[in-house]
């Protein structure tokens, strides 16, 4: 008598391990999503304790020429939100790290910075950190949805 396996089960257990895959593998792409979105609310949330810790230490909110390129106060340049916050507030401007196939995923030098009306229309979907001047609040800039079917841009908001 002979030991092993015959063709059949072999054939057999390469049948089960894929349709195992086939029913993990999206499962696991979903929750691999999840923890990106996760990871930038937790960047939200540090940039936000970062900006109020500056207004505590300052009494002033990070909206001033601090970069020294002219900007009148209230309006803020390129640079100005990371050299307000790092290195004494937060090490470095977080990513914003989206769902796969969102385009505006892995930016983080990119803030636009804006006096227009903060609200979901103002948001520009160039990726990165969306900073109102005169409101103080610090958003996603993207258009784009999470997994759940909420909008980036209002991440904070809740």
């Amino acid at each position: 008598m002979k030991k092993g396996f015959t063709l059949t089960e072999l054939m057999i257990v390469v049948v089960i391990i894929g349709i195992l895959l086939a029913i993990l593998l999206p499962q696991t792409t979903k929750m691999i999503d999840k923890a990106r979105e996760d990871a930038t609310k937790a960047n939200l949330n540090s940039m936000k304790t970062a900006i109020a810790t500056y207004y505590g230490d300052e009494e002033e909110w990070p909206s001033h020429d601090l970069a020294g390129d002219g900007n009148p106060p209230g309006k803020m340049g390129g640079s100005d939100l990371a050299k307000a916050l790092v290195p004494s507030y937060i090490e470095t401007i977080p990513y914003v790290i989206l769902r796969k196939g969102v385009t505006t995923t892995n930016k983080r030098s990119k803030t636009i910075y804006t006096n227009e009306t903060p609200d979901h229309e103002t948001i520009t979907n160039d990726g990165g950190w969306w900073y109102h001047v005169g409101s103080h609040s610090l958003r996603v800039n993207s258009l784009d949805k999470d997994t759940q079917g909420v909008f980036y841009s209002t991440y904070g908001l809740e």
